[in-house]
Parts: structure tokens; sequence; C-alpha cells
């Protein structure tokens, strides 16, 4: 199994979105036609992107370190829409945005761990 890393990671709220920025050093993304123009790993692959109504599961592999970056929330503070989320890429970055099915705000979550492990080490 390669070495599992913890990303650096930030949050914000824009409106009833959740944002987390995860930092992956080295990330590469290229524009893909099969994908409608998004950016996609060039030099990664994600292993799981699972997004439920409680919880979140990312992790994305580099191809020539192998080291292997996980993000993981068991339990979110409120419900979120999954159909509506979505995970981008950009150079070093993983943006994953998360629609909250309630306008209660995350914010005093966000100073703690939003009471789940939700970067884990290997």
């Amino acid at each position: 199994m390669p070495n599992e890393t913890v990303p650096p990671f930030s949050f914000e709220e824009k409106n009833d979105n959740a944002v987390f920025i995860l930092v992956i050093d080295g990330l590469k993304v290229h524009r893909t036609m099969s994908s409608m123009f998004k950016k996609q790993p060039s030099n990664a692959m994600v292993q799981n992107q699972i997004i439920t109504e409680q919880a979140i599961n990312f992790s994305i592999q580099m191809n020539d370190s192998k080291k292997l970056y996980r993000f993981q929330i068991k339990r979110l503070p409120t419900r979120i829409n999954p159909d509506k989320c979505k995970v981008e890429f950009e150079k070093e970055k993983v943006v994953i945005t998360l629609l909250k099915s309630e306008a209660e705000t995350w914010k005093q979550f966000s100073e703690s761990d939003y009471e789940t492990i939700h970067l884990v080490k290997s």
C-alpha cells in the first residue's frame, strides 16, 4: 500500500455551499474533451470519490511518487445534496463543493474536526 498523506486544506462557505480546498503538491491538470473540457488530473488518479447525504470520502494517488492523498468526513454537520456536489481540479488543488440541504452554517465546525475523522493518516 502506498504512503497515505494528509493534504492541507481550507474551508469556506458560499451561500448554500460548503467548499473544501485540498492542496496537493505537484498536482498537474489538463482539459479533456471527454469530460466537456473540464480540468482533470494529468499526473494523478482519483481512487475514491464517494459523496453521500451525510459523508464524503475522496482520495487521489500521484502517479510518480505513488503517494495517496485522502480526505474523509464520516459525518457532515448537516445533510447535503450529493447530486449537486462537484469536485474540480486546479493546479496543485482539488476543490470539493458540497451543496447543503439546510441553510445552517458550518462555521462553528471549521475550527474543530467536524465531529469526525476528516483527515485520515496512514
